[in-house]
């Protein structure tokens, strides 16, 4: 039995399949709720596909893997915020340290990453779910 998801979000709070990978000839991923776009609660793992933008028809629920949850929470709440926000460090230190206009510019590159960056990831999630 086939049936349909929606992943609803305002600004990163809401529902939202994560972990998404193909297994043999299938999509799976586990469906999480979300608070500014960081995982919070796992619901459930299922086999997904995607007909329409932002509608997923759900073909079987399977059981969480613990392994994916965590692997997901450590996407979620370590690595892509580093890979985000990490270079904002390096630029806010050396302002502090008072390197001058070194610091400045390290810091003005370092806003210039982090836009680039939420863009691309933007783009690559858009990708993989082929919209």
């Amino acid at each position: 039995m086939k049936i349909s998801a929606v992943e609803a979000r305002l600004n990163g709070c809401g529902t939202k399949f994560l972990g998404i990978h193909k297994e043999d000839t299938r999509v799976t991923g586990t469906y999480w709720v979300t608070l500014l776009f960081l995982p919070i609660v796992p619901i459930y793992k299922a086999t997904i596909a995607y007909p329409k933008r932002n509608r997923i028809l759900v073909s079987e629920k399977t059981k969480l893997v613990a392994r994916d949850v965590l692997q997901t929470y450590l996407w979620g709440w370590l690595l892509f915020p580093l890979l985000i926000f990490g270079p904002m460090l390096l630029g806010i230190t050396a302002i502090a340290l008072n390197y001058g206009g070194l610091g400045t510019l390290i810091f003005f590159l370092s806003v210039v990453w982090m836009g680039v960056a939420v863009w691309k990831l933007a783009d690559w999630d858009d990708k993989r779910r082929g919209r």
